[in-house]
């Protein structure tokens, strides 16, 4: 994903310094709030459904991004990348008699990539922002078994508005609210049918995103 990121700047990089545009650089503090709903199956050895349990489950981290730009008074395409962020950890506590059976699991969000286009409108620094985002997703979890669930990854869309003031010298300061939309996942311990194979799918990935924002336009 940072190769990618890398490839998307230089390429801004090269079609700014090729035409007459504005290139632009940022870095911004953002307040996400994140929801969805879980659900995972439980099989046993020879294969059959045992157990189901879903939930629905919401968080609110806090993280730094950076961005690049290129346009005109117009419209700019651009590409952010996010400071990783993580769940709060989940505890399922099931214990029998002298037996200790808690889970313990937290997902980790890791390279956030947002590529989107930037329209200005006409009404005194309002923007629209519309784009694609992808993110990888690495679950770290305790188990009694030991046996744990693989790292995936999900993609999905960006839209939303924003002001930007104008602060001279090229400066601009900006708030910006963005609503997300995920698609879902679904990652199993790699048991197989024969082997206690659980499941966990998520779907309904949703978000809000409010982010004050430093830019630099040259």
């Amino acid at each position: 994903m940072k190769k990618v990121l890398l490839t998307i700047i230089l390429s801004m990089f090269a079609f700014a310094q090729a035409n007459a545009v504005t290139f632009s650089i940022g870095a911004a503090g953002n307040q996400s709030v994140f929801k969805a709903s879980a659900t995972e199956s439980n099989h046993d050895e020879s294969g059959v459904l045992r157990t189901t349990a879903s939930d629905d489950g919401a968080f609110d981290p806090s993280y730094a991004s950076v961005f690049i730009e290129v346009g005109n008074e117009t419209a700019s395409i651009g590409a952010s990348y996010s400071d990783n962020f993580k769940t709060p950890k989940a505890i399922n506590e099931f214990n029998t008699a002298g037996t200790n059976n808690t889970t313990e699991v937290e997902a980790h969000f890791e390279n956030l990539v947002t590529v989107y286009g930037k329209i200005n409108l006409p009404l005194g620094g309002l923007y629209a922002k519309i784009g694609y985002q992808s993110v990888d997703i690495e679950t770290v979890e305790t188990t009694k078994s030991g046996v744990n669930y693989p790292d995936t990854s999900t993609d999905g869309l960006i839209g939303g508005l924003g002001y930007q003031h104008e602060a001279g010298n090229g400066f601009g300061i900006r708030l910006e609210l963005i609503v997300h939309e995920f698609d879902n996942v679904e990652v199993d311990n790699g048991q197989g049918t024969s082997g206690n194979l659980n499941k966990i799918s998520v779907t309904e990935m949703q978000g809000a995103t409010a982010s004050l924002a430093v830019v630099k336009s040259f």
